[in-house]
C-alpha cells in the first residue's frame, strides 16, 4: 500500500489476535461476575449450558461465518499482486456477506432478501459517513476494529462491492434456510 493514499496501513495479525484474544477472556469475565441463575429466563445462559444444542442449520450458519470473517481478515492482510484491490475493494464482498449471514443467525424470521436489502443500505449510508470526519468518528476509526467496521476513506468504487456482496449474501442465507 502507498504511504500517501490517504488509508491506514493494516495492524499486524498477531497484534490483531492478541487483542481480540484479550477482549475474549474480558467478556466470559463480566458474563462470571454477572449473576447467571436461570431462573431469571435469560436466553443467554441457556446458551453458555451444557444442554444448549445446535441445529445442523446453525451450525452451518456459524461455520459461514468464520470463513467469510477469516476471509476478510486473509483479504485485509494480504500482500502481493493487486493488494489495494484485495485489501480495499473484493473486501467488500466478504463484509457484506459476513452481515448478512450474522443477521440471519439470529432471526429465522425475516426473508433473506430484506436481510440483503438492510445490509446494502446500511453499508452504503456507512460508506458516506466516511465522508463526515467528526472526533469521535476519527477516535473510532483509529482501531482497527472501528476501521474494519465503519471504514476510513469514501470511494466510489466500492460501491459495486456492497451490490455483489450483498446479492451473493442473499444466495448464501437462502441456501442455508434450506439446510434443517
Amino acid at each position: 500500500m502507498a504511504q500517501g493514499d490517504g488509508r491506514q496501513q493494516p495492524v499486524k495479525f498477531r497484534q490483531l489476535w492478541n487483542t481480540l484474544r484479550l477482549k475474549t477472556w474480558f467478556s466470559i469475565a463480566v458474563l462470571l461476575i454477572m449473576d447467571m441463575s436461570p431462573e431469571k429466563d435469560q436466553k443467554w445462559f441457556y446458551m453458555l449450558s451444557s444442554d444448549f444444542r445446535l441445529r445442523s442449520g446453525q451450525k452451518w450458519t456459524i461455520g459461514s461465518l468464520l470463513i467469510t470473517a477469516a476471509i476478510g481478515l486473509f483479504c485485509k492482510f494480504y500482500s502481493g499482486p493487486a493488494e489495494d484491490w484485495v485489501n480495499n475493494s473484493i473486501n467488500g464482498v466478504f463484509y457484506e456477506i459476513f452481515w448478512c449471514v450474522l443477521i440471519s443467525l439470529f432471526s429465522d424470521t425475516i426473508k433473506p432478501w430484506i436481510i440483503a436489502i438492510i445490509v446494502l443500505i446500511m453499508t452504503c449510508l456507512l460508506e458516506f459517513l466516511q465522508l463526515w470526519h467528526h472526533p469521535v468518528l476519527e477516535w473510532i476509526r483509529s482501531f482497527f476494529i472501528g476501521q474494519a467496521i465503519i471504514g476510513s476513506s469514501f470511494a466510489w468504487s466500492d460501491f459495486p462491492y456492497y451490490f455483489i456482496g450483498c446479492g451473493t449474501g442473499w444466495l448464501w442465507v437462502k441456501r442455508l434456510r434450506t439446510i434443517k
